[in-house]
């Protein structure tokens, strides 16, 4: 009688390990690139950005545009903007069971200004090495090189995420002071989710972190599956292998929309699409040249037969809804005007150039390059469009001299400091990421001065004349504002994007 009652309570545990397995939830992720790294100090742009979100967190976020708590509880400044007060949320933990305070702050600034890294932010331009100061375990004080207005905005980006200082100095050597190798593929931060695994180009995976000080998420792993090609995608959406995928092109999109058991989802952000050429070298020095390119573009058939009509022209680097959107008068596609350039231009007898592309950054850019080729052919410039990796891509740009490129830039905080500020300064090592090398002295002077001006239309008045002096001189093709579409099984709740906070990820339910 014990050897049947001892079955059966074995038998209920199994059930009962079972039904609590079962309940489990994963959402499968299936993306075309994870990123470069999972380090806030190195890592650069939005793959990188989404593999992050569910394990760090910073001081301040964003929400309806203006910054909020999160690692800090209030922040304050003294009258020239030049030293900032930040108060810390006690009883926070990190995933390796270590407090955080105000020493994890300090330890996070000062790497960041050591690794001299990220590719995004203000940090490096205003950080003092001995900024950042411990006022006490829940109050920390960072100090700058000028006056900054935007620093509470500024620091709602990724840049500026906080991780275990104590994770980082456990992973050091001698060959690798600062862990910059172990962190790549390795993180500790406060987040809802844990890191579990990170394998660059194949798969990011997580599990719930149960010491989370917020609110516990709704699923209890997640996985980031990369999948390069768009169709592989969309059958695994198909088949039930994945609950969200992203960058499929627009027939995709459509197609995939009208599958039981699945929909799409658009989300509005400031997101641009444009074409970026080296001012600086040969042949792109010449403005001609580029008012030709730029001329010889049909920017409508582009929207229309490229983009399915989802997306909109574009007048500038800032979209419309960021402070400084000038509204210019950017070119329209006129072959007359495009040929007319071209003949004042140094390459009348045409030219060979080289437009460097990734479909990691936007399935459409394989179509986008066709199209281009071919516009630009009717004028006399011959295109050899070369895909490639989007790391890849990056390293040509920050080389210099590589004929044209295909890019996105999303606006990370809604503040021109984060379109303009970047994509127009020719003094701030980009990384690549401003590879247009466009040198005018007027434009310096804007983008140097503007951060620290204190008066709000006088600052934007700043911000529109430096980027109407871009479109006249043709510093970019200026494409579209698109929307970024998700497609997903339709028993996924509360998704949520943009390009402030990206996806959020805790809120999302089965």
């Amino acid at each position: 009688m014990k050897k049947v009652i001892f079955l059966l309570c074995l038998l209920s545990f199994f059930v009962l390990m079972a039904a609590q397995q079962s309940s489990a939830k994963t959402l499968v992720y299936a993306r075309p690139s994870i990123g470069n790294s999972m380090d806030p100090a190195s890592h650069k742009g939005d793959e990188a950005t989404i593999s992050g979100t569910p394990v760090y967190e910073g001081l301040i976020t964003i929400e309806k545009g203006r910054p909020v708590p999160k690692l800090a509880l209030s922040w304050q400044s003294t009258p020239d903007f030049q030293e900032w007060t930040f108060k810390l949320r006690p009883n926070v933990k990190f995933h390796d069971g270590t407090p955080f305070n105000a020493a994890a702050v300090k330890f996070n600034f000062d790497r960041m200004l050591k690794l001299k890294k990220i590719s995004i932010g203000e940090y490096l331009e205003y950080g003092l090495s001995d900024g950042a100061q411990v006022v006490d375990d829940l109050t920390v004080k960072i100090k700058l090189k000028k006056p900054y207005p935007l620093f509470p905005i500024d620091v709602t980006l990724f840049c500026y995420w906080i991780a275990s200082p104590t994770f980082v100095k456990q992973h050091a050597t001698s060959d690798d002071p600062d862990a910059e190798k172990w962190m790549v593929d390795h993180a500790c931060g406060t987040g809802p989710y844990e890191l579990s695994e990170w394998i660059p180009e194949q798969r990011a995976s997580y599990k719930q972190f149960k010491g989370y000080w917020g609110k516990p998420p709704l699923i209890d792993t997640i996985l980031m599956q990369v999948v390069k090609d768009p169709t592989t995608a969309r059958l695994m959406l198909e088949k039930g292998d994945a609950d969200v995928v992203e960058k499929l092109t627009v027939e995709q999109f459509d197609e995939v929309a009208k599958k039981p058991g699945v929909k799409v989802v658009y989300f509005p952000i400031p997101k641009i699409v444009y074409i970026t050429w080296d001012c600086s070298k040969p042949p792109f020095d010449d403005e001609n040249l580029r008012k030709a390119a730029s001329y010889a573009i049909n920017y409508d058939e582009l929207i229309k037969f490229v983009e399915g009509g989802r997306v909109k022209r574009i007048h500038g680097i800032t979209p419309p809804g960021i402070p400084g959107y000038a509204d210019a008068n950017v070119p329209n596609f006129d072959l007359t005007k495009a040929k007319e350039f071209m003949a004042k231009s140094k390459y009348a007898k045409g030219v060979t150039v080289d437009l460097v592309y990734s479909t990691d950054r936007r399935a459409q850019f394989d179509q986008v390059a066709e199209y281009v080729q071919s516009y630009l052919k009717a004028i006399g410039i011959e295109v050899k469009p070369q895909k490639v990796a989007f790391p890849a891509q990056l390293a040509k740009m920050k080389e210099g001299g590589y004929g044209m490129s295909l890019m996105t830039w999303s606006a990370g905080i809604p503040d021109p400091e984060d379109t303009v500020g970047w994509l127009l300064n020719s003094d701030r090592d980009s990384h690549g990421w401003n590879a247009s090398y466009w040198f005018d002295k007027r434009a310096i002077e804007l983008v140097t001065k503007a951060p620290a001006v204190t008066n709000p239309a006088e600052r934007e008045k700043m911000y529109v004349e430096l980027e109407k002096r871009a479109v006249d001189q043709a510093v970019y093709a200026y494409l579209y504002q698109v929307q970024e579409p998700f497609a997903m099984r339709d028993n996924v709740k509360n998704f949520y994007f943009d390009t402030f906070t990206y996806i959020n990820l805790p809120m999302i339910d089965k």
